[in-house]
């Protein structure tokens, strides 16, 4: 089979300790924050807004990387309640921060494939 080029982040792969969930933590994102994300996507602290984390923006090592996106829950006023995997970034009709979790434990092993070497790096 030929190696295709099909950027998909970060896919879980295993964890050493037991279940997959343990490693899961709940975070805050800014329902205002314009960047999309999606399950796999490496999340930063914000530099902007403290208590908050981002998509990671930099190469790894400039920034601490905070974990692997795993994704999100939040209220919508016209939908209700929505827990997904991604972020589709700026929701204007969520009331309150949305509460996004991410997979932050060192012993949870990675297998990833990126489109750009400026991020990931």
């Amino acid at each position: 089979m030929a190696n295709t080029f099909a950027p998909f982040g970060f896919r879980y792969f295993n964890y050493q300790a037991g279940s997959p969930t343990v490693g899961l933590t709940k975070a805050l994102l800014q329902s205002s924050n314009a960047t999309a994300l999606f399950k796999g996507d490496l999340v930063q602290d914000s530099t902007t807004a403290g208590g908050y984390v981002t998509a990671l923006t930099t190469g790894l090592g400039a920034v601490p990387t905070r974990g692997v996106f795993d994704g999100c829950s939040y209220y919508d006023t016209t939908t209700g309640r929505v827990l997904q995997g991604y972020f589709p970034g700026a929701l204007s009709t969520s009331i309150g921060d949305i509460t996004c979790y991410i997979v932050d434990d060192p012993r949870t092993w990675w297998i990833a494939q990126a489109s750009t070497s400026v991020v990931v790096g």
